[in-house]
């Protein structure tokens, strides 16, 4: 717990950044009396990687300490959130899709801009319901260290904007991630996902392999896995989520 202690309270830190993707491209809803806005800057990560020296947590002062900026906003209240949401997806042109979740009138998208490992933003989108969120990181990370920053995004952002706390999307696991070539993959999915499918999809959407969930955990076969980028897409009763796999040497 005290690993990601100082993650929790940099989120509710309230200090100014230089331009983001939020200002830039939602600037409309600043003013509104009930937004909520969530900033925090360079300086408040630099004190939170001193903190978070000691042994005990070691992870979290990796992960601080290579970022560089966090924004959020959450609006409520509008007519149509979704056209927000696939307006933000038209403006992160060369960013590349990590996570996707559609079920019904919730959407959520998780886009990075990478390039040799190392991701250098994050943007996440979200509409559910009449609510709509936006989410920017900026730092220097790992990308074999991003899916412990979305996981932790989603258990105290994500889960706390209507119509997402039941879909349990922090519960769906790969594992290991990034997994080396010819070695097999451990999934674990929510019950509500018990009976639907998962697809492996290549870099070009071409489906490689298609299993059932017929349980909670399965393991998937590495055998005909190039070391390349995969989407693994689960589906169930019109929930759909997406999550990336990497396959090295």
């Amino acid at each position: 717990m005290k690993a990601f202690y100082f993650i929790a309270c940099l989120l509710s830190a309230n200090l100014l950044l230089s331009q983001t993707f939020i200002e830039e491209n939602y600037s409309h809803f600043l003013d509104r009396d009930d937004l909520t806005r969530v900033q925090v800057g360079e300086r408040m990560f630099n004190i939170a990687s001193v903190l978070t020296q000691d042994a005990a947590s070691k992870e979290a002062h990796e992960l601080v300490s290579k970022i560089k900026a966090f924004d959020l906003i959450r609006v409520p209240g509008l007519q149509d959130p979704q056209k927000e949401f696939k307006t933000g997806l038209s403006r992160l042109s060369g960013f590349e899709e990590l996570v996707r979740i559609k079920d019904k009138d919730t959407h959520v998208a998780i886009l990075v801009d990478e390039s040799n490992g190392v991701v250098h933003e994050l943007v996440g989108i979200i509409a559910a319901d009449s609510e709509f969120v936006v989410f920017n990181l900026i730092g220097e990370i790992d990308l074999n260290e991003i899916s412990k920053l979305t996981s932790k995004l989603q258990q105290e952002q994500l889960n706390k904007i209507s119509g997402l706390q039941d879909l349990k999307i922090d519960e769906i696991k790969i594992y290991p991630n990034p997994s080396r070539k010819g070695n097999d993959i451990k999934v674990e999915v929510p019950e509500n996902m018990v009976g639907g499918k998962v697809y492996v999809r290549d870099i070009n959407s071409r489906t490689v392999q298609t299993l059932e969930l017929k349980g909670q955990s399965l393991e998937i076969s590495g055998s005909g896995l190039t070391s390349s980028n995969y989407f693994l897409e689960f589906e169930n009763a019109g929930l759909s989520v997406k999550k990336k796999l990497i396959v090295i040497e």
